[in-house]
């Protein structure tokens, strides 16, 4: 179950936790409002709002200013290569 659904805001509903903060996808960084609704934070570089918007299946919320993701570090991508997507199957998505 998501943060926030059709049924409602997760803890409203009975469910313990707050659910999760942040959603980190290969295109953007998105985040949640106080009302649980989840709104865009940062595009990664080389990629667009259009591209984002393309490729999410709701209606995101797109804030006035929108940031660009800080660029990973050679550490950080050497991680993301050998511990996270050891296959490539991410970087043959996009």
């Amino acid at each position: 179950m998501g943060y926030r659904n059709k049924y409602g805001v997760k803890g409203k509903i009975g469910f313990g936790n707050s659910g999760p903060s942040l959603v980190l996808t290969p295109l953007c960084v998105m985040g949640f409002d106080s009302d649980g609704e989840m709104i865009l934070k940062a595009i990664h570089p080389g990629h667009s709002l259009e591209e984002v918007l393309d490729n999410t299946g709701f209606d995101l919320r797109v804030p006035e200013e929108v940031l660009t993701t800080k660029p990973p570090t050679v550490k950080e991508i050497t991680a993301l290569r050998t511990q996270v997507d050891t296959l490539g199957v991410l970087r043959e998505a996009f």
